[in-house]
């Protein structure tokens, strides 16, 4: 499993677009899921990937339904290790663990920008709106 974690990660780093990883888990990251969906549809040249901690038997009984009803058409990406410390560095080596987390990757360089926060009405766009600039 964490093989594949580190699989999809470096996948993720070596797409044409800005990457933003969302961790979808509980009630804070859902009511930001609207400003991620607008954001896809403003900036198509944006890829986002959604990633959720729900457990593998909750896919078919509550993961798919929920996206489906929220009209989810995303990138979503499910980690099913439920040890969290042996992946957290990974994604990013100052992250505490909380969420919602927003992992922001321009992947012709690398550089990257990580925000353990939640985003209100425009912040996100502007996130990204600075992190484009500083190119």
């Amino acid at each position: 499993m964490l093989n594949d974690f580190a699989s999809i990660l470096r996948k993720i780093f070596q797409s044409n677009y800005y990457n933003i990883s969302k961790l979808i888990w509980y009630k804070p990251c859902v009511k930001e899921l609207p400003l991620f969906i607008k954001l896809a549809k403003t900036h198509p040249e944006i890829t986002i990937s959604l990633v959720s901690l729900d457990f593998v038997q909750d896919l078919d009984t509550k993961v798919y339904p929920f996206l489906e009803k929220k009209n989810i058409n995303l990138r979503v990406l499910l980690i099913d290790e439920v040890d969290y410390n042996l992946w957290i560095d990974m994604v990013d080596p100052t992250w505490s663990g909380a969420i919602p987390a927003t992992l922001i990757i321009e992947p012709e360089t690398g550089r990257r920008k990580f925000l353990e926060n939640e985003f209100e009405n425009d912040e996100l766009e502007i996130e990204i709106q600075n992190f484009t600039k500083t190119e």
